[in-house]
C-alpha cells in the first residue's frame, strides 16, 4: 500500500475515536514510521527485505505496552500512544492488503513478515490463484480507504456547516 493509503486509513481509524484535532495527525505520522524505518534499513542493506523491524508487530506492541506501563505513572504520552496505534494500523492494513492483493493479483496471500525477528518474509508465502493478471496499480482495499476518507471528510463538513449555521 501507499504512504497515502497509510494515512488514509489510519485517520479513519483515528477520526471517530479522538476529540482533539491533533491525535489524527499523530496517528498518521505514526503510520508512516514503519515504512520509514524499513525502507532506511533496506537502503542501508542492513536487512534483504522491506519489511523487518518496523514491520513487526512485537516491535509495535512492546511499544504501546510501554506507552501504556508509562501513562499508570502519571506521565501522559498521548502523542506516543498514537504514534504507535498508527503503526499498528499500518500492520493491519499491510496484512489485510497483502491478503486481498494475493487473491486479487500477485498470488502470494501470506508472508511471514510481521513475526520478524523470529520469522522473516521469505519463510512462509502461501500461494494462491490470482484473479486478474498481475499489476502495480493500487489495491482494491486502498481505493476503498481513499473513498471512505473522502466520505468522512465530506460528512464531517457538512456536521460543521450544520453546526455553524444560526
Amino acid at each position: 500500500m501507499t504512504p497515502v493509503g497509510h494515512a488514509a486509513f489510519a485517520y479513519l481509524a483515528a477520526a471517530p475515536r479522538t476529540a482533539g484535532v491533533r491525535a489524527p495527525i499523530w496517528v498518521v505520522v505514526g503510520s508512516m514510521l514503519p515504512d520509514v524505518l524499513d525502507k532506511s534499513l533496506l537502503l542501508l542493506r542492513v536487512f534483504p527485505w522491506s519489511r523487518t523491524i518496523g514491520h513487526s508487530a512485537a516491535v509495535w506492541a512492546a511499544a504501546l505496552c510501554v506507552v501504556y506501563l508509562w501513562d499508570l505513572e502519571a506521565r501522559p504520552v498521548p502523542r506516543a500512544r498514537w504514534l504507535c496505534w498508527g503503526a499498528l494500523s499500518h500492520l493491519v492494513c499491510d496484512l489485510v492488503d497483502d491478503f486481498g492483493a494475493g487473491f486479487e493479483s500477485t498470488g502470494y496471500a501470506f508472508t511471514a513478515w510481521f513475526g520478524f525477528p523470529w520469522t522473516n518474509p521469505d519463510m512462509a508465502a502461501w500461494s494462491v490463484g490470482a484473479a486478474f493478471p498481475p499489476t502495480r496499480a493500487v489495491s482494491t482495499l486502498e481505493l476503498g480507504c481513499y473513498a471512505l476518507c473522502a466520505a468522512y471528510l465530506w460528512w464531517q463538513r457538512q456536521q460543521d456547516s450544520i453546526l455553524i449555521r444560526p
